[in-house]
């Protein structure tokens, strides 16, 4: 398969996965969180699924991620803007939420001795949710500092709701896979399945 091609279908893959874990969380989970949980901050997300799709994606392709996800998130800001600020605000708050996970993996994958690309992919899921933890805090500042305090007069709380949904995106989401790969693990490994066959 050619590079173009790779590149094409990463792109359509992750863009479409953004946007699906954003609908999920946006038309699902926020409506279920406002029906049980009516005094929670406006803007909070208990479980907030695409920051999980951000980390996954840098941990996989590193900086290539950002432009891999630019058209979902620009889909994203069209469709529902939801720290509903102005249109570049929006754009520039997304790219920082783009680049803060794979520059997560780059600080700490820094002065190791080997190349951050291999010691990026080795990472256990531990390493996943510190990425994550310190890219929501990233984020989290970053859309309080842009969006400014017209928006969130209540930055603190604005601030530990997103780092709060944000990390329990990413462990919820990586439970989920884990779950999807041992399942089909077991499944290739069956009898008559996987390795029996070789």
């Amino acid at each position: 398969m050619s590079t173009g091609r790779t590149h094409a279908l990463r792109t359509g893959a992750l863009s479409l996965v953004l946007v699906l874990s954003f609908t999920m969380t946006s038309e699902v989970l926020y409506p279920l969180q406002r029906l049980f949980v009516p005094e929670a901050w406006q803007f909070f997300h208990v479980l907030y699924l695409p920051h999980a799709v951000r980390v996954i994606a840098a941990w996989l392709f590193g900086w290539t991620s950002i432009l891999y996800l630019a058209p979902g998130s620009f889909l994203v800001i069209l469709i529902w803007n939801p720290i509903e600020a102005s249109v570049w605000q929006a754009a520039l708050v997304y790219l920082v939420v783009n680049v803060s996970s794979p520059l997560t993996f780059q600080m700490l994958c820094m002065g190791r001795g080997r190349s951050t690309t291999g010691m990026r992919r080795a990472m256990n899921w531990r390493g996943l949710v510190l990425a994550g933890l310190i890219a929501a805090q990233m984020n989290a500042l970053a859309i309080v500092a842009i969006a400014g305090s017209q928006l969130f007069p209540s930055q603190l709380q604005v601030i530990l709701g997103i780092v709060l949904g944000n990390v329990l995106g990413i462990v919820v989401s990586l439970f989920l896979l884990l779950a999807l790969f041992r399942s089909n693990e077991k499944r290739l490994l069956a009898p008559g399945r996987g390795r029996d066959q070789a």
